[in-house]
Formats: C-alpha cells, sequence, structure tokens
C-alpha cells in the first residue's frame, strides 16, 4: 500500500505540475488528457527528483520525500488563471452542445468501465511475472536495487566493467522505481509491475485526451481509444516486460501532442510542456536523445521559417517556453554524463562500410513489414498508412504535418543505425526493431485519428447556426 500510496502522490503532483503549466487551459482539458499527462509528468518528476537526491543526498532516504513535499505544496497553491485570451475565447465556440455532452459522458463512461476492466487484467499479468523480461532482470529493476541499497556509490551500476547492462542508457526509470521503494527502504515487486500499469493506463488517455482537445465535438476520440485499447496485444508485454520502451513511448506521445497543440491553439504553455515531456523522453532511454536531436533540428528550420514569414518574434517565445521545458530533463542528462561520462558502444563501434550494402537495406525492409504484419498491431500500422495515403491532400495543418514528420524522422534513424550496426544484423532487428515500433506506434495512431477527424470536419458544411442552437454533427 505504501508502494501505491507514493506513485499516487506523484501522480497528484504530476497533475498539479500540468495545471501549473497550463494556467486556464487546464480548466477546459478533458478528463483523460489530465489524468494522463499528469502520471506522465508525475513519473518524471519523480524520477528525476530521485535521481538528483540520489547524487547529492544519498546518505538522508528522506530527502526525496521533503523534496517532494515541498514541490507539492508549492504547485497547490499555484492556481490556474481565469482570464481566457482570445484563441481561449474562441475555443469556447467548439464545445460541445447539449446532446453531445450527454452522449459524451456516455461514451466516457464505457470508455472509463473498459479502462478499469484491463488494470484488473493488466495487474494480473505483471504480478504473474514480477522480474520482468531479460533488460528488467539485467538492467532497469537490477540497477533500482542497486540504487536503492548503495546510492552513494550509484555510479558503479554505470560502469564499463558491467558493459553488457548499458552502462550509459539514463537512469529515470530505476529512480522511477525506487521512488516507489523508499517509504518500506526494501524491494517490493509490485512496484516495477504499477509504473507499467499506470504507463500504459497514462498511454491510452493520452492518445484520447489528445484527439478530444484538438476535436471537442466529436465522439470519435472515444472510437478511436476503444478501438486501440481492443486491437492492440503488445500491451500484455508491456506489462510482463517492465521495459524502458513504454515510458519512453508515453513521453514521445505527450511531447508531440502538446507541441501539436501548441501549434493549433497558438499557446506556447503547451511548448512548456512539450519541452517538458521531451527532456523527460531524453532522460529515460538512449532513443530519446535521438527525438532530443529530432527537436533542435526542427526548432531551428521552424523559427528560420517564421523568421521569413515575419512571426520570428513569436517563433522565439515558442521556444523559449520549450527550451524552458526541455532544461530539467538536459540537466539531469548532464549530470549523469559529468558524474558517469559513458558513451554509448552501439555508435561508437560503427563504420560506414555497411551504408551502401543493399543486402542489409533488403533485409531491413522485410523486416519492418514483418513487425508491420505481426498480430499485436492488429493491422494498426497498415491502417495509419492506409489513412495517409488516401487522405494525403488533406494534410494542410502544421500540427499535422508535424505529428506525422516527427515518428517518421525517428524510424528513419532507427533504420540507419540497423544499417550501420556493428552487431549480427539478423538479431539486432529481431531484438531490438519489436521495442523501437512502441516508441513511435501511439504518436502515428493520434496523427491518423487527428487527420480522419479533420478530413470529416473539412467536409462538414458550416455550424454556426448549429452552434447556436446547442446541438450539431457528432463529428
Amino acid at each position: 500500500m505504501t508502494c501505491l500510496a507514493a506513485y499516487g502522490v506523484s501522480w497528484l503532483i504530476g497533475c498539479f505540475i500540468v495545471r501549473a503549466i497550463l494556467g486556464a487551459r487546464w480548466t477546459r482539458s478533458p478528463w483523460t488528457l489530465r489524468l494522463g499527462l499528469g502520471w506522465a509528468s508525475g513519473a518524471a518528476f519523480s524520477g528525476m527528483t530521485t535521481f538528483w537526491a540520489m547524487v547529492f543526498a544519498p546518505h538522508d532516504r528522506n530527502g526525496i520525500v521533503t523534496l517532494t513535499a515541498i514541490a507539492g505544496l508549492t504547485l497547490l497553491f499555484v492556481r490556474p488563471g481565469r482570464t481566457a485570451t482570445e484563441t481561449e475565447s474562441r475555443d469556447l465556440a467548439e464545445r460541445p452542445g447539449r446532446w453531445q455532452c450527454a452522449a459524451q459522458t456516455i461514451a466516457g463512461t464505457f470508455f472509463a468501465l473498459l479502462l478499469l476492466l484491463w488494470v484488473g487484467r493488466g495487474l494480473s499479468i505483471g504480478v504473474g511475472s514480477p522480474a520482468g523480461g531479460w533488460d528488467a532482470f539485467s538492467i532497469w529493476n537490477q540497477r533500482a536495487r542497486f540504487f536503492l541499497f548503495c546510492p552513494e556509490e550509484w555510479t558503479r551500476a554505470c560502469d564499463r566493467v558491467i558493459e553488457w547492462s548499458h552502462p550509459e542508457y539514463p537512469n529515470l526509470l530505476p529512480s522511477l522505481i525506487v521512488y516507489g521503494w523508499l517509504p518500506e527502504g526494501r524491494c517490493l515487486a509490485i512496484a516495477p509491475v504499477l509504473v507499467a500499469v499506470l504507463t500504459h493506463v497514462a498511454k491510452l488517455l493520452v492518445i484520447v485526451g489528445l484527439t478530444r482537445t484538438a476535436y471537442p465535438r466529436s465522439l470519435w476520440p472515444w472510437v478511436f481509444g476503444v478501438f486501440y485499447m481492443t486491437i492492440q496485444q503488445e500491451w500484455t508485454q508491456e506489462v510482463a516486460w517492465q521495459y524502458a520502451d513504454r515510458p519512453l513511448a508515453l513521453f514521445l506521445l505527450a511531447a508531440v501532442g502538446c507541441a501539436a497543440l501548441g501549434i493549433r491553439e497558438g499557446s506556447p504553455a503547451w511548448y512548456a510542456l512539450a519541452g517538458w515531456f521531451w527532456g523527460a523522453a531524453g532522460f529515460c532511454k538512449d532513443e530519446g536523445k535521438a527525438a532530443l536531436a529530432v527537436l533542435a533540428v526542427g526548432a531551428v528550420l521552424a523559427s528560420f521559417q517564421a523568421a521569413r514569414q515575419g512571426a520570428g518574434r513569436r517563433a522565439l517565445v515558442n521556444v523559449a517556453y520549450l527550451g524552458a521545458g526541455l532544461l530539467p530533463g538536459l540537466l539531469s542528462l548532464a549530470l549523469q554524463w559529468g558524474k558517469s561520462p559513458i558513451a554509448t558502444r552501439l555508435i561508437t563501434a560503427m563504420t560506414l562500410a555497411p551504408w551502401s550494402d543493399t543486402s542489409r537495406s533488403a533485409l531491413i525492409l522485410s523486416f519492418l513489414v514483418k513487425r508491420w504484419n505481426h498480430p499485436e498491431w492488429g493491422g494498426m500500422w497498415w491502417g495509419c498508412g492506409l489513412a495517409l495515403a488516401a487522405l494525403v491532400p488533406w494534410l494542410r495543418r502544421r500540427e499535422l504535418w508535424l505529428l506525422w514528420a516527427v515518428p517518421t524522422i525517428q524510424l528513419l534513424i532507427y533504420l540507419a543505425i540497423f544499417q550501420l550496426t556493428p552487431h549480427p544484423l539478423a538479431w539486432h532487428l529481431d531484438s531490438a526493431m519489436p521495442r523501437l515500433l512502441y516508441h513511435l506506434g501511439p504518436t502515428v495512431f493520434v496523427a491518423a485519428s487527428w487527420l480522419i477527424l479533420e478530413v470529416a470536419h473539412a467536409r462538414e458544411p458550416r455550424r454556426q447556426h448549429e452552434l447556436e442552437r446547442g446541438d450539431g454533427s457528432l463529428l
């Protein structure tokens, strides 16, 4: 119960963080988005705070509790603003009408009941495999145990001597697991299980919440959420394996989704939140560092384009908010690198010799298609690809381009790494490709959902009369 209470407090503090950043938009955001981003934010905060406390006060086991209490009390008194901007006032016109509210309530209740059933099933699966998969046993949970019992020598868990355990990996997930162990001071098998279950729940909530925020009058976000929940079979592995790929997928989804909402609504607060989650992704796993590189290049290119269009000042403000959100994650990465400067062996051992080897490229592409066809995805990849191919003429809004561009570029980076990998290619593909697709699947699904709903809205007649009556199309 103490472990569950610890993560409950973390979730609550995460909600306070999101509320403090979003201001007035918090009160009008759907409950799915608030809860989903709340867990993601709380997980990032608890993981980073635990890591910092371990580095600077390893002998004070109550230090993390004190820091958490101070942060929670501080954020508790940060109230969302009450004054709506012009953009926010325009959003009020998109609120559902009377009948739509009733339909939304019914759909939301059905979704919540399914989610509760899934939580019960997920916990039973997780308890049945308390040690997790190999990476959890040998890397994440093992490192967490070391951090708990020997925090003053935490760098020895990130030593080149145990290179097989990827000592260069960031420490957000092990620190988050330690956070759940701290109240009792001992290892509890339920802690990583709870992290896995809550992370997947948050991912489902964010998928629905992002789409509901962008299209508040539509019932389809609930349909898409139930569809994703039912066709996906990978969630059983997600709970049983307890890998860092799952929190990374959540952080990337939250980061890209918040950035897309920032473009859509013109609010820099969304960019600050996107930066917060992008920094958490960078401190979660090596692939998150690649996402940081994508962000850096994209921010520079977008700023130059905005400057040419005469919107350079607004772009500078947005980049400043984005950078402020990134700061905690970047500082955590810098702290780990300063104490334990280990480069990724995979990258340092690469050469450009295999770049032109077409047989390797053919094997990589064939394996990628094989994974897309795997039953655990329920045909999601082909469905999203078909939606993009059929509806590409409607791909006009910048936020839609962002939702599709980030996972596409991230996937191309993964494929380039496979092309140059020094490891046996077939083994590397078989062991890594399934997990790498988990990073991108939720974001691609949201991108396809937004594109479909954008087309549906573009085909609607003018709706002013319907809005004034308070009803209208459920799309």
